[in-house]
């Protein structure tokens, strides 16, 4: 396995919206019983105009159902998309509102926008078209995904905090 662990699926759809995802998230990521989720969402619905504050909405239903099921979710930061100052504002804003969310909620964020993006977004060298990552910015994510600690940090949700 890339992550050098057993315990991560990915069930990952490209192009999927975070409704989508909420429709297959039994089948393809529940029923399978992982132990550990990687949150990575919201960069086609913001392409799609979908407002942030629905894309937020969608991800806590998302990371609720995940630890309701008994896997451990980790939130990734949306990923900046190079030279769109106007969508990555967006992004911004969805990233601060999620990154808010879990700390709240003791939940595991991961953001690797400080590594991979510059004032322009998401730089040259890691990305394909300006928005998909290319191998390095693959293995930049692995790296930080196989660091993260083995045991998870969230008690199951209390009434939720938004």
């Amino acid at each position: 396995p890339r992550l050098g662990r057993n315990d991560v699926r990915n069930a990952g759809q490209g192009g999927y919206l975070t409704g989508q995802m909420l429709w297959m998230l039994d089948t393809c990521v529940i029923a399978a019983r992982p132990e550990i989720c990687f949150v990575l969402a919201g960069i086609n619905d913001l392409f799609n105009d979908i407002p942030p504050a629905i894309v937020f909405a969608n991800q806590r239903q998302i990371v609720t159902r995940l630890i309701a099921g008994g896997i451990r979710p980790v939130v990734q930061s949306v990923l900046f998309v190079h030279d769109n100052t106007a969508l990555n504002a967006r992004i911004g804003e969805l990233n601060a509102r999620l990154r808010e969310w879990c700390a709240a909620n003791g939940i595991d964020w991961l953001d690797l926008n400080p590594e991979l993006a510059d004032a322009d977004g998401l730089k040259r060298e890691y990305t394909t078209d300006g928005t998909h990552l290319t191998e390095q910015g693959l293995c930049d994510l692995v790296r930080a995904a196989a660091e993260l600690p083995r045991q998870p940090k969230h008690e199951p949700l209390k009434p939720e905090r938004t």
